[in-house]
């Protein structure tokens, strides 16, 4: 796109779209433009101005920031792993990483804390114990200098499930199978032969 310094350009038209988009006639030329560029560069129709090139680079970084604001909203992620999302997919450099990183804590959509709070319950329902849970943490990123107890209904619960499969087997078939299947839910050795030392005495 050439253009001229010092060019003078008026805005003849203005008209809102979709998602914060508003249609922007720029002498002959029409351009979508991001809510936050109109109002930083408070481009209003008849308004007149010169830093075209300026604006267009502004508005696409607005434009990128609110697809990736949305984003974080739907799909909650830790900070490391929506970091390496940036420079993988979108190939952003550090600064502008950096930059929407620091907006999305700032706007309160992106907090490790209540994230790191939520995925351990999460696991927690879905019947994982503390050695699945610290290796999820530790892949996201967060903070795993903290501790997590089994809820022993969970685990019980989870026995007499999957007893339920075994049904019929030795009883020294069903304890290497119990064994086996808990370990892979990420509970630890010891808690497994204590629980399965009441259930079978």
């Amino acid at each position: 796109m050439n253009m001229i310094e010092n060019q003078k350009y008026r805005i003849s038209d203005l008209k809102p779209l979709k998602n914060h988009i508003y249609l922007v006639k720029i002498d002959d030329k029409e351009y979508k433009l991001h809510e936050e560029t109109i109002l930083k560069y408070r481009l209003l129709k008849d308004h007149e101005f010169s830093n075209l090139a300026e604006i267009i680079v502004d508005n696409e970084t607005n434009i990128l920031y609110s697809k990736i604001r949305a984003y974080a909203i739907r799909y909650p992620k830790s900070s490391y792993e929506l970091r390496l999302q940036l420079k993988n997919k979108y190939a952003l450099d550090d600064i502008t990483t950096d930059n929407f990183i620091e907006r999305l804590k700032y706007e309160k959509i992106l907090n490790d804390n209540l994230y790191c709070e939520s995925l351990i319950s999460s696991l927690k329902r879905k019947g994982y114990g503390e050695n699945y849970i610290y290796n999820t943490l530790r892949q996201k990123g967060l903070d795993t200098n903290i501790l997590i107890e089994n809820d022993s209904s969970v685990l019980e619960h989870m026995i007499a499930k999957q007893l339920k499969n075994y049904k019929g087997l030795p009883l020294a078939k069903q304890k290497e199978k119990l064994t086996s299947y808990l370990l892979r839910k990420g509970y630890n050795y010891s808690l497994i032969k204590e629980k399965l030392a009441e259930i079978f005495s």
